[in-house]
């Protein structure tokens, strides 16, 4: 029942465990650096219904954003942050002290769900189990939590929204002037604010968090769902939604050859980022206003690339609360 918890990563890749901890509040210090460096802080998040997706009238809204309720039956924890690149290393092995978000591929995080058209054992929702030695199976290894995992979209959404019916999760409309205050994206790169660079993510927590607690959920970096993608989530409403049952696959080059299957999950909150290895016109319209909103959704190609990384994108995790 406690509203946070931490897991310090702070003896690295090599340690036989990693300890948990709860929380009832922010510490009277605050999230200071060490909770984006060697510890993960979460933060609870109670079942119930939200409105997933946007109202007509909103602005910038997209046609794939069906307004739908949806309740989720079981509370969770969802990351207070983005996972950073130091985090991500003292976990998967590596020396890094960048708090900016760690710019990873699906597989990597949790293990690949196609390899090659073939469908593997990691392919949620058929299957539950993760890579042993991704990001994910080592921390469900090392804490004993055995539901760590990427968030569903529905989580993702419900926790993002943190109860605002906004475009912004931090109660404003979708406008420029209030975006500067909410995280990174194309139009405020040069504020400054953390990593100085225009060109890339920020640091986390750099901006206005939402009434949830949670920063960096709209801008900075894109972030992986475990949803595989459906082009519409209708109107009807649903309990604990799972995403497409099919995995969804196709040419993820535009037929150029690059690959020739391609399974498609989710992604969410918008960003600035130049990191992909493929650059296409979407991909650059995710750093825009336009996409900065909590409702807002685009996908990623999550299979194994045999032609090396395609698509890596940011993230955070969630596990069920007990």
């Amino acid at each position: 029942d406690k509203l946070y918890c931490v897991i310090d990563l702070s003896a690295g890749s090599s340690a036989s465990s990693y300890p948990v901890s709860y929380l009832d509040s922010v510490p009277a210090g605050g999230w200071t650096d060490e909770y984006k460096k060697t510890k993960m802080v979460f933060r609870r998040i109670d079942a119930g219904d939200f409105m997933m997706g946007s109202p007509d009238d909103e602005v910038n809204r997209k046609s794939n954003e069906n307004y739908h309720k949806v309740t989720i039956t079981k509370s969770y924890y969802i990351g207070v942050f983005e996972v950073t690149d130091a985090q991500y290393k003292l976990i998967t092995g590596g020396t890094s002290s960048s708090m900016r978000p760690a710019i990873v591929t699906y597989g990597a995080i949790r293990g690949y769900d196609h390899t090659g058209s073939a469908e593997t054992s990691y392919s949620w929702p058929k299957y539950t189990s993760v890579d042993s030695s991704s990001a994910v199976g080592k921390l469900r290894t090392k804490t004993g939590i055995s539901t760590i995992d990427l968030p569903t979209e529905a989580q993702w959404e419900m926790a993002a929204k943190g109860g605002s019916v906004t475009g912004l999760n931090t109660g404003y409309a979708s406008i420029s002037s209030a975006m500067d205050l909410t995280g990174r994206y194309d139009g405020n790169k040069t504020d400054g604010k953390g990593d100085a660079s225009s060109t890339r993510t920020t640091y986390v927590g750099m901006y206005m968090p939402n009434a949830f607690g949670l920063y960096d959920m709209l801008g900075n970096a894109r972030e992986w769902c475990l949803d595989a993608w459906k082009d519409s989530l209708g109107t009807s409403s649903v309990t604990d939604p799972e995403g497409n049952s099919v995995i969804s696959t196709g040419n993820s080059n535009g037929g150029n050859g690059a690959v020739s299957t391609a399974s498609r999950r989710v992604l969410k909150g918008g960003g600035y980022y130049t990191e992909h290895s493929f650059y296409y016109d979407y991909e650059r319209e995710d750093a825009a206003l336009s996409s900065c909103r909590s409702a807002y959704r685009t996908y990623g190609w999550s299979r194994q690339d045999t032609y090396g990384v395609l698509y890596r994108e940011g993230f955070r995790l969630v596990f069920a609360a007990q």
